[in-house]
């Protein structure tokens, strides 16, 4: 199979001291203290569901899968930052105290 990389948006919040870090594109979210922590469980969890949609016991739903998103409401969210100039350009978006964007691709298939 050839590789295939999608690219994903991450929307990460803070709200009363705990981080929400979304994946928009595939409506996956972790929580955690730090921002670092949520995005960390957030990668893994995004990596074993990428696995298991190819590779792993979730492959007759794969198609459902690759298109399962996050509510409008994150969308507008994640753009709505973005235009307030959180956006600095490359893979981070960008980030404030309690917001932070960012672009990730992963590769799948290698």
């Amino acid at each position: 199979m050839k590789p295939k990389a999608f690219l994903l948006r991450i929307l990460g919040r803070q709200v009363n001291g705990q981080w929400t870090v979304m994946c928009l594109d595939f409506c996956l979210a972790a929580q955690a203290d730090t921002y670092v922590e949520a995005h960390r469980l957030l990668r893994a969890q995004i990596e074993s569901y990428v696995h298991d949609m190819f590779d792993g016991r979730d492959v007759e739903h794969a198609e459902h899968l690759m298109t399962r998103r996050a509510p409008l409401k994150y969308w507008i969210m994640f753009y709505w930052f973005r235009a307030l100039g959180l956006a600095s350009g490359g893979r981070k978006l960008g980030s404030s105290r309690s917001h932070h964007l960012s672009r990730e691709t992963i590769a799948v298939g290698a």
